[in-house]
């Protein structure tokens, strides 16, 4: 509302908004004013907490929206800009337990379509990938070997793992779930009992697969290498006095009562 006796600043102007639309700060103000009034705003947000209604309310105004790409080319710039002068502002620190379950969290049940994954992929592809060239130092090996030991894949138990599971429950032996040592037997008995249950396909049962066959395709993997890899798993745990015991997912499913009694002997 204008108090009585002042002219309104756009009185008999036209269109003045409309002038201001999709303009940068710099093509309306120039870049020294600019840098000015971008530092004011960003002075005035440093220290502004904003409530998880406003958060959401920007969230949901932003969905579905599409960016164009030259926008998407700005928004890139600013960030080489900014990080150029001041450095990534992640750099040097690490991300805290709760904030990096708090991510999880968040990107749980989020699907990614097959578009997005052609595009993560090409984007890492040859030269693109930062790595590309180097080699792991013998340190980095060994710190990415003991962080693998405590991740456990697959997160569910499989079938055939449930299988040998509910069979040794019902004869009251105790055992242990992907213990963490080397090979992370799918289940493991004290005091030195390893057993793997080696599904058909992914462990290429040579009574179904040739030595040459390829089974895994992304990495180019045959029946005779995926073999070599899990006897060499086998040899390992061997030397370290753990007895080793594998069974197929076709004996699983055929001779359960019979891998229960095998197991059960062991422990005698």
């Amino acid at each position: 509302m204008v108090k009585k006796g002042f002219t309104p600043w756009n009185k008999g102007k036209t269109g003045f908004l409309s002038l201001k639309k999709n303009k940068t700060y710099e093509e309306l103000y120039g870049v020294e004013r600019s840098i000015k009034i971008k530092n004011k705003i960003r002075q005035f947000n440093k220290n502004k907490i904003v409530s998880n209604k406003t958060k959401n309310k920007m969230r949901l105004s932003q969905l579905g929206k599409i960016i164009s790409e030259e926008t998407k080319e700005k928004l890139r710039k600013a960030a080489l800009h900014q990080f150029c002068e001041k450095g990534h502002p992640m750099l040097g620190t690490h991300r805290s337990e709760e904030t990096k379950e708090k991510l999880r969290i968040a990107k749980q049940g989020i699907p990614c379509s097959e578009e997005v994954k052609a595009k993560i992929r090409k984007s890492t592809l040859g030269k693109k990938n930062h790595f590309y060239g180097k080699t792991h130092s013998d340190e980095t090996k060994n710190i990415l070997r003991e962080h693998r030991l405590k991740q456990i894949s697959p997160s569910k138990d499989t079938n055939i793992e449930l299988m040998i599971k509910n069979e040794l429950t019902k004869r009251n032996i105790i055992f242990e779930s992907q213990k963490t040592i080397f090979g992370r037997p799918d289940i493991f008995i004290e005091p030195n009992i390893c057993i793997f249950c080696d599904g058909d396909y992914w462990h290429a049962n040579p009574t179904k697969y040739k030595p040459n066959e390829i089974i895994s395709r992304q990495h180019n993997r045959s029946a005779k290498n995926i073999q070599n890899r899990d006897w060499e798993v086998t040899r390992k745990l061997t030397e370290q006095n753990y007895f080793v015991i594998r069974f197929w997912e076709t004996d699983i499913h055929n001779n359960i009562n019979q891998i229960g009694e095998k197991i059960q002997q062991l422990l005698k």
